[in-house]
């Protein structure tokens, strides 16, 4: 399952190692998404630039807990002041 830990952080919890995760971002900002292990490590990163652009991802997770961030392309503020919708879809192989 995924819970919010801040206004523009997300956790997936007990994510399969060899897991099939796709991670969708939709937003009305220039957005960038972030994965991230437990441990704080870049998993991978989409910014496409642009407001309105989707940003996606699929990833094969290592296992564990996955961190799923929001981040405002210009660094300013927070991302939750604008509309987005996160998708995040686990598939085990």
């Amino acid at each position: 399952s995924v819970s919010k830990v801040s206004p523009d952080s997300f956790t997936a919890t007990d994510i399969p190692a060899g897991a099939t995760v796709s991670v969708v971002l939709r937003s009305t900002a220039d957005v960038i998404l972030e994965v991230r292990n437990s441990g704080g490590g870049l998993i991978s990163s989409s910014d496409r630039g642009g407001r309105g652009v989707e940003e996606a991802l699929q990833i094969v997770a290592p296992g564990g807990d996955l961190d799923f961030h929001v981040i405002l392309s210009q660094g300013v503020g927070s991302a939750s002041g604008d509309l987005y919708l996160l998708e995040v879809l686990s598939r085990t192989n």
